[in-house]
């Protein structure tokens, strides 16, 4: 079982939930009549509560209200919720929700818009700070401190800080690239 579910009620919202999921290894559950798959649920709220606390982050790809209205009865803790995520169907805006710093959803708000093209709306003032994405591109096999001098330079020569960069960037051949991963975690960033 995967540490992050996707939910989607609408046809679209399944494609987009599809793709989120293949991209983040996420289980993806989606309203039956738009799946054929062994994975769907006639009611959501029933399907939320079961899958709550199973998991560390939840993504809707639906109207925030109708995930507001579904998750409020579990909320506990912000220590001991999960990461939750709310994007619209269109893929216009990915809302970090509930558990920002504790649970992951800062993170989680800019991993799913970095896969689908949304912007992240993330409402914590620690956030506000950084407000640039790098993007990085590498050969095979470069070393994270070849990585970090490179992104270190970049930012002098755009007049910022690394401390400014809220998101590293590559393309997806790239994500199993381990100088690449380290670089950015040295900078507290995806």
């Amino acid at each position: 079982m995967s540490d992050i579910l996707v939910f989607a009620v609408s046809q679209k919202g399944a494609r987009l939930a599809h793709m989120i999921g293949s991209a983040l290894g996420a289980s993806v559950y989606v309203l039956s009549e738009y799946s054929t798959r062994e994975n769907s649920f006639e009611v959501l709220s029933d399907a939320v509560a079961e899958q709550f606390h199973k998991r560390k982050a939840l993504i809707f790809v639906m109207a925030e209200g109708i995930a507001v209205r579904c998750i409020a009865p579990h909320v506990k803790s912000k220590y001991t919720d999960p990461a939750v995520v709310v994007m619209d169907d269109s893929a216009r805006f990915v809302i970090r929700t509930l558990s920002g710093h504790e649970g992951g959803a800062n993170e989680l708000a800019f991993m799913v818009a970095g896969v689908t093209g949304a912007t992240p709306v993330v409402t914590t003032a620690t956030e506000a700070g950084k407000e640039y994405v790098m993007g990085v591109g590498t050969r095979k096999g470069v070393p994270a401190e070849t990585v970090l001098a490179a992104i270190t330079e970049a930012c002098g020569e755009a007049g910022i800080t690394a401390a400014e960069i809220r998101l590293v960037a590559s393309a997806w051949l790239k994500q199993e690239e381990n100088g690449l991963i380290e670089a950015a975690k040295s900078l507290g960033v995806n």
